[in-house]
C-alpha cells in the first residue's frame, strides 16, 4: 500500500467522492452530482453495502491507511444513521489520529 504524506479532511473527502464515483460507474449505475453533504446510502441510488466495501478498499488504497469498519453508518438497527461524505471523512481522520497516538 502506498503511504500518503499528509492526510487531512479535504483530501479524504476528495478521495472518497472520487471512489464513490468510480464504484458507481464501474457497476454501471448512474451517479448523481456528489458533494461533501451527500449521504451515499440515502442520496446515491444503488449505493449498497457492497459499494460501501468497494469504496472503503479504494479509499484505503488511495490514502495508504486503514479506514476501519462501518464508516458509512453510525449505530445499528433502528438507531442506524447514515453518514454524509463530510461525516465519513471526519470519522476517518479521527480514527487515523487515534491510531497515530497509539490509542
Amino acid at each position: 500500500m502506498e503511504v500518503a504524506v499528509a492526510i487531512d479532511q479535504s483530501t479524504v473527502e476528495r478521495e472518497l467522492l472520487a471512489a464513490i464515483q468510480v464504484c458507481m460507474e464501474t457497476g454501471g449505475k448512474e451517479c448523481p452530482p456528489l458533494t461533501s453533504d451527500t449521504v451515499p446510502i440515502r442520496d446515491v441510488k444503488g449505493f449498497d453495502s457492497l459499494c460501501g466495501v468497494e469504496v472503503t478498499v479504494e479509499l484505503e488504497s488511495k490514502i495508504g491507511r486503514d479506514c476501519g469498519d462501518d464508516i458509512f453508518v453510525a449505530g445499528s438497527g433502528k438507531n442506524a444513521k447514515p453518514r454524509s461524505v463530510r461525516e465519513v471523512a471526519k470519522l476517518i481522520i479521527s480514527r487515523l489520529n487515534r491510531a497515530e497516538k497509539g490509542a
